[in-house]
């Protein structure tokens, strides 16, 4: 996971390495938008193109779930999803029936959540969950190793474009 810094890399790499960890199917990551105040699916792992479209027509459903769960510091379950709504008829047409959410904390605040889903139902292992949560810690450090370099980066850019008008105002 802290094999590069580039940021879409990075969370690729998550939700990969955390759907396999769970021996699940399909697997997204969300990330927390602060200036929007909503949750972004940023990458995803196993999905079909009609699995990502669903999850985005509706997304205010899927992201309850993912706040809730960050909101309760917790991991949420669902071990066998009812069709309480159009968006779990949708999953559930495409045969998924357990999810799991693990949120993505630091100290300062909300990163994100994990979202990996299984065509089994049934609760997820304890150990798995433990799991999850441990990896989660791990992927929220190398999250905000990627955002520090991307800013890095972009001052960098800064001081030399900053540096660039200054040698032409001094040529002047």
């Amino acid at each position: 996971v802290n094999s590069t810094l580039d940021l879409q890399t990075v969370l690729d790499t998550i939700i990969a390495k955390a759907t396999q960890l769970s021996a699940t199917d399909v697997g997204a990551i969300y990330v927390f938008d602060e200036a929007n105040r909503r949750f972004e699916v940023r990458a995803t792992y196993g999905m079909t193109t009609d699995m990502i479209a669903v999850i985005r027509e509706h997304h205010a459903d899927f992201s309850e779930a993912v706040r809730g769960a960050t909101q309760r510091r917790q991991p949420d379950q669902v071990a066998d999803l009812q069709p309480s709504s159009r968006a779990n008829e949708l999953i559930m047409r495409l045969g998924y029936r357990a999810r799991l959410v693990v949120p993505l904390l630091a100290v300062d605040g909300i990163v994100g959540a994990l979202v990996v889903r299984r065509k089994a139902p049934g609760e997820f292992p304890k150990s798995t969950i433990e799991l999850l949560q441990t990896f989660g810690v791990q992927s929220v450090l190398a999250i905000q190793n990627a955002r520090l370099f991307s800013e890095i980066e972009e001052k960098g850019r800064q001081l030399a474009e900053a540096s660039e008008h200054k040698s032409q105002f001094l040529a002047s």
